[in-house]
């Protein structure tokens, strides 16, 4: 775990809010001249299309009631102890994914993808020439960009390509079983919702029977299986191998039986890692530091894993000979959490939402331009 995030002081805050619209300028200036963008987004990237953070949890009636908070109720065990409410959270969360439309700031981002952090990039060119010498089996690369995020509600991949998602916890589109019996992992069909009663946020459920597995093998991209579409019913979701529990494929609290998609983890993790050597080559031979924005929104206190991969990010580049700079738009925390000079003075802190402070940059970039 890092250092824990920085609530600004009242005077702190009150000069951030007075100096926002430098900020934003200030932003714009650093992406303008970016030749990398990497943005990380954290629960409040979703509390713009409406869907709830941890803190939204607490007002649930049903839950106030049981006195349950997010991480009670985020854990596999209940699959177990009380599969109508692991179904009504989860399908919940699946059917509010679905039901609110993704907001502006993604297309903002996919804009800024495709102008300037694209194909014509140079350094895009070669970070996927250094991926296929180094695997040329891996069908695509990132270039230019990468969206890391913690976030579940799988609304990135309406706007990116897949190489160019991390996905660390997992999303609510894809399925697994709980045991698990196998390591295939399954989409929910384009047509589904959960039956879920709003008044006790539960889903109903039923004894699942004991029958033979079934031999069929079920990919990330399996979307069409008839077996897969079969095993989601209104109110919970069986595993079309060995009919017992299916999960979603989300990290949960205390969860040693999640499966993380594989090609996923091992595409940022090579991405990061060329990434760094190009940084080094460029320097080395140059002289030249490479530009990198790491745009970090919405991540705040509650899980801090987004917050901490920023500040590791922008220790490795930094160390690398990188000009890195970290633009963090947070409305209660604002600040670096990690002590260090370098850091401190090569972060713009926007003490705003994720939408509004893109909608902000984006215009004065356009402005500039």
């Amino acid at each position: 775990m890092g250092n824990a995030p920085l609530r600004p002081t009242e005077e702190q805050l009150k000069n951030l809010n007075k100096n926002l619209d430098f900020g934003y300028r200030q932003s714009a200036e650093k992406l303008n001249s970016a030749d990398v963008l990497i943005v990380l987004a954290g629960a409040g990237f979703s509390a713009d299309s409406g869907l709830p953070t941890y803190d939204d949890f607490r007002d649930v009636e049903a839950y106030k009631k049981s006195k349950l908070e997010y991480h009670d109720i985020c854990r596999l065990s209940w699959l177990e102890e009380d599969a109508e409410l692991f179904w009504g959270f989860w399908g919940n969360c699946f059917n509010g994914a679905r039901t609110h439309k993704p907001h502006l700031g993604y297309s903002i981002l996919k804009r800024w993808r495709d102008e300037y952090f694209g194909e014509e990039n140079g350094l895009a060119v070669n970070i996927k020439n250094r991926v296929y010498k180094t695997s040329p089996t891996e069908v695509a690369s990132a270039g230019a960009f990468y969206f890391f995020t913690t976030n579940v509600d799988a609304h990135s991949h309406n706007f990116f390509q897949p190489e160019e998602i991390r996905e660390r916890y997992g999303n609510i589109e894809t399925y697994q079983c709980s045991q698990p019996c196998s390591h295939n992992r399954w989409k929910a069909p384009l047509n589904h919702s959960f039956n879920v009663d709003k008044k006790s946020m539960r889903a109903k459920s039923r004894e699942i029977p004991s029958v033979s597995f079934r031999e069929t093998k079920l990919t990330d991209d399996d979307c069409s299986s008839a077996l897969a579409k079969e095993s989601f019913r209104e109110d919970e979701v069986v595993c079309p191998r060995c009919n017992g529990h299916a999960r979603p494929a989300v990290l949960m609290f205390d969860d040693d039986q999640w499966i993380d998609c594989q090609i996923q983890a091992k595409s940022w993790a090579n991405w990061v890692e060329h990434l760094v050597a190009e940084v080094k080559e460029t320097y080395a031979v140059t002289g030249t530091e490479r530009n990198i924005v790491l745009l970090e929104i919405g991540a705040g206190s509650n899980v801090t894993t987004c917050r901490e991969q920023t500040e590791n990010l922008f220790q490795l580049l930094d160390k690398a000979n990188a000009n890195v700079t970290l633009i963090r738009v947070n409305p209660e925390f604002p600040l670096p959490d990690t002590q260090s000079i370098k850091l401190a003075k090569n972060t713009i802190s926007l003490s705003g939402t994720g939408f509004k402070s893109l909608q902000a940059i984006d215009e004065r970039w356009k402005a500039m331009c």
